[in-house]
């Protein structure tokens, strides 16, 4: 694939800054040795120790020369303030990983960020990624919220922010931009599935409360749908709950309904596959290609109930690995359409001042050992939902989920 002009900057601005960062950090543990250069006089770094060869005797002379040019000659320098230069450096180095999922946050993104996982804020209430191409898009709209009932669909790409081209931009960036308080509005121009047309939703912003786990009873309180919505704080709470009026009313048939669902925290998604089966739950490799195996600490509550897995293009990460770790071991069949296919895992950071870090250092496996990334999971059953189905509040994918425990 070809790299733009703004892609290459991107890139090479990122090297300038993973220099810079990975300085600072050999400065902290007694790596380094600064020299001063023959001709500028600037510094001159040089890396010791069990420093990676590519970044031994690392020049800085082409970084101080830019940031003395910049703070003395750009022709608005009153307006510059050294920590935001510095805040882009450090942005920069994620953006060079290449990776829409590594991702550095300012202070009012990381407050975003927690807020989210903890089920309430304002906003208009859906989950953003990015595709195989990298296009800025719907991963899930909340069931119920201002997106989902302005029509807004999992897998929708997002072009425009109020009329800002959304190329180039992260999706901290992102949901800067479409967050806002109560009662005011946010313009997205989507571009559909099947359809080369951009259409315009305006959509007006609201309080948004997630809750993780909602049981719902059918067919005269013989089946269970658990509906998991997020993977969050209050999860593994809210699941005990319902698992406990599960047990408590004898119910032998249970639907793990999980579109829609973004994903987040994979010890809770391990919390609650370890409900159903015994052995290995899950797969998680590192950086270093180190495999780590996920088993239950804890007895299977439902390990004697049948069950039917709903999905469907929302359903990403954390949702994946519960919904195909039950296909995967056989404890389930799933209805529905492809899952997203996020098949990474991110390692959160808090740093100082407030800022944050999710960077990538892993990647998660079903308990077979495969990887679904970018490919998703394929249900047993395809059932799409369709907007006439929406329209006319029915559910065929709820509806054969039912068809098969019955």
């Amino acid at each position: 694939m070809s790299i733009s002009p703004y892609q290459k900057n991107i890139i090479s601005h990122g090297l300038v800054a993973l220099v810079f960062l990975t300085i600072g950090w050999q400065l902290g543990h007694n790596e380094v040795k600064i020299e001063k250069a023959n001709r500028l006089g600037l510094p001159t770094i040089t890396l010791q120790r069990n420093t990676p060869p590519e970044y031994q005797n690392v020049n800085m002379n082409q970084f101080w020369q830019v940031w003395k040019i910049a703070t003395s000659k750009y022709l608005e320098k009153d307006k510059l303030k050294a920590q935001d230069l510095v805040d882009s450096a450090t942005e920069g180095i994620i953006k060079g990983l290449d990776d829409p999922y590594s991702v550095y946050l300012t202070p009012k993104q990381n407050t975003a960020a927690k807020a989210d996982l903890e089920g309430t804020f304002e906003g208009v209430g859906m989950q953003l990624g990015f595709d195989k191409d990298k296009q800025l898009v719907v991963i899930s709209p909340i069931t119920d919220s201002p997106a989902d009932k302005a029509g807004v669909r999992a897998g929708d790409k997002i072009w425009k922010i109020d009329g800002k081209d959304t190329y180039g931009m992260s999706v901290p960036e992102a949901v800067d931009k479409i967050r806002g308080q109560k009662g005011t509005k946010v313009t997205l121009s989507l571009q559909r599935e099947g359809k080369d047309e951009l259409f315009d939703t305006e959509i007006t912003r609201d309080k948004i409360y997630i809750k993780s786990v909602e049981l719902i009873l059918l067919e005269n309180n013989t089946i269970a749908q658990l509906k998991i919505n997020k993977f969050g704080d209050p999860t593994i709470k809210e699941w005990d709950e319902a698992v406990n009026q599960v047990l408590a009313k004898g119910i032998k048939k249970v639907i793990v309904d999980v579109r829609n669902n973004p994903g987040g925290y994979l010890d809770t998604a391990v919390y609650i596959n370890s409900d159903f089966m015994d052995g290995i739950v899950l797969q998680q490799e590192n950086y270093l290609g180190e495999r780590k195996q996920y088993t239950p600490t804890r007895s299977q509550r439902l390990k004697d109930v049948k069950v039917i897995g709903l999905i469907n293009k929302g359903s990403a990460s954390a949702s994946e690995i519960v919904s195909g770790g039950l296909q995967d071991r056989k404890k389930a069949q799933l209805v529905g359409e492809t899952s997203f296919g996020k098949g990474t895992i991110q390692e959160v950071e808090d740093l100082k001042d407030g800022y944050g870090l999710h960077i990538t250092t892993g990647k998660w496996l079903l308990p077979s050992g495969t990887w679904i990334h970018k490919i998703g999971l394929k249900p047993d059953f395809e059932v799409k939902l369709t907007e006439e189905d929406r329209r006319n509040k029915k559910d065929p994918q709820l509806d054969k989920a039912v068809e098969l425990l019955r």
